[in-house]
């Protein structure tokens, strides 16, 4: 009964993490600096959507590893897994964030140089920035629940996503007012240009020791495929974000929950189901006891099934708090939300409620 309040209480301070992070990016979008920005506001998502690419799976092997090798494990070894998975994130955070730019200078058409060099300083220096301090952040939290005695599964995933939302966001704000403000329209950003320069000259180096560690060099080498699948499912969901901006007001508001909510849940699912594989036995095999193919009394209510009792949690908890978070932000946004973005979030609670048990 504690572990389920608990996981309903991470869930509810995520998301109000969320709304947060809602109503600075409507803040920040309706900025004219922040507007003349072309093909800014289409990288927000792709960028936001990294922390679920990198850093939730950086979230979940971590879990998985204090989980099953907590007791013995040395502080010395836990610190070499925590510096090497933060290395690989690095390494994979600077060519995600090259991708993105090209793909937002390519489907915008921003062929002027200093678009093109506006965009790409944003995504680099965006994405490494939060990368590091996430990386820090999460490794913080899994080593403090699990010496509180609580499962770093239903922590590190929750964090990662909802806080990732919000350092990205103060991130790129910050970061594009400084442009703006210390340069001029036609004029290079040097000191910028000089950061990019440093992170890509860094590149090789974190690529080559995430090689060379055995624990990475199979994820560095296999991994990137999923990685840049969902930048661009992201990055196309940013190009939506963008239109649908300039035709209904509110819709902003709501962006960070349609994406966050949704994402804290199955992160704690999947990092739960993740380290129950794990401790059926090593990468690569699975016990005869394991089915793919499972029931919904399975997914639900069967005793065999040690997440069963999580899947209800998450599933009860979505409803109360995602009508918690509508009256919020209307109720702040004094009652300016338009009845047909309110219509498709009330229909998004449905998606997310048949989504979680899917990742079982």
């Amino acid at each position: 009964m504690k572990t389920d309040v608990l996981q309903f209480l991470i869930l509810l301070v995520s998301g109000l993490f969320s709304v947060v992070t809602g109503f600075i990016l409507d803040l920040a979008i309706t900025n004219q600096s922040f507007k003349s920005i072309e093909g800014l506001v289409a990288l927000i998502p792709a960028l936001m959507g990294l922390k679920g690419n990198l850093e939730i799976t950086m979230a979940s092997r971590m879990s998985t590893l204090f989980n099953i090798r907590y007791d013995s494990v040395s502080w010395k070894e836990v610190t070499i897994e925590i510096v090497n998975d933060m290395v690989l994130v690095q390494s994979q955070a600077t060519v995600v964030s090259i991708i993105a730019a090209i793909y937002i200078i390519v489907t915008k058409g921003l062929w002027h140089t200093n678009k093109i060099i506006t965009i790409c300083t944003l995504s680099i220096l965006t994405s490494n920035s939060t990368c590091l301090g996430l990386g820090l952040l999460i490794s913080l939290i899994i080593i403090a629940t699990k010496n509180f005695g609580h499962d770093p599964d239903d922590f590190s995933g929750p964090v990662a996503s909802s806080m990732g939302d919000l350092v990205t966001v103060l991130v790129i704000i910050c970061f594009a007012f400084l442009l703006k403000i210390t340069h001029k329209v036609d004029e290079l950003p040097i000191e910028a240009i000089t950061a990019v320069f440093f992170f890509l000259i860094l590149e090789p180096i974190l690529l080559y020791l995430s090689f060379k560690n055995s624990t990475t060099r199979h994820i560095l080498l296999y991994g990137w495929t999923p990685i840049i699948v969902s930048m661009i499912i992201s990055e196309t969901s940013g190009l939506l974000l963008e239109k649908a901006s300039h035709k209904y007001k509110s819709f902003i508001l709501f962006q960070p929950l349609f994406n966050g909510f949704i994402g804290n849940c199955v992160a704690i699912q999947a990092s739960r189901i993740a380290t129950s594989l794990h401790r059926m036995g090593d990468i690569g095999t699975v016990s005869h006891d394991f089915d793919v193919c499972v029931s919904p009394y399975y997914v639900f209510c069967s005793k065999k099934n040690v997440n069963s009792r999580t899947t209800c949690v998450l599933i009860v908890s979505a409803i109360p708090c995602k009508i918690l978070f509508i009256l919020l932000i209307t109720i702040t946004d004094f009652m300016g939300t338009s009845l047909l973005i309110l219509l498709y979030y009330l229909l998004g609670i449905l998606g997310d409620i048949n989504a979680v048990p899917i990742v079982l």
